[in-house]
């Protein structure tokens, strides 16, 4: 029996890709907020604020810098902010916490805040260690003003 030869044009993905905040459109979590509850949520965002960064994006290496994760499962930039802007929205949080954030990340959060939607704010905290792979992350918190500022006060 002869073997036939794969190449990689034969092997496609069975479903094209498409970008999560693109998919995400108009999607909408179908519960409700009530109105007295901050519904909060947490995310491990895998080093927002830029591969460069880090000697190693894969992550893995005990801080060789040598990569043992194809680099090519990062996202570019802006579709990671615009991804994760999309499922916070969805999820209909108040107030998200990112952690393995970059602590040189405010532009990437920001941007983050800015494409959920009006009203929302963020906040960096300072390096999560005073040495190590800790030195280079921190948290970060996007919140929406408005419901925090009405729930709290």
């Amino acid at each position: 029996m002869k073997r036939k030869k794969e190449t990689r044009d034969a092997v496609k993905p069975a479903v094209p890709y498409k970008a999560l905040h693109e998919a995400l459109k108009g999607e909408m979590v179908k519960s409700k907020t009530k109105p007295k509850q901050l519904r909060i949520a947490t995310f491990n965002v895998c080093h927002l604020g830029g591969v460069a960064a880090h000697p190693n994006p894969g992550g893995g290496d005990g801080g060789s810098g040598r990569s043992t994760r194809s680099k090519m499962t990062h996202l570019l930039p802006q579709e990671k902010v615009l991804n994760l802007a999309a499922v916070i929205r969805g999820s209909l949080s108040d107030v998200v916490v990112l952690q393995e954030v970059d602590t040189d990340a405010r532009e990437a959060v920001s941007a983050v805040a800015r494409s959920i939607g009006c009203g929302w704010k963020f906040a960096l905290t300072s390096a999560t260690s005073a040495t190590g792979h800790g030195s280079r992350e921190c948290y970060a918190m996007v919140y929406n003003e408005r419901r925090v500022k009405d729930l709290l006060a």
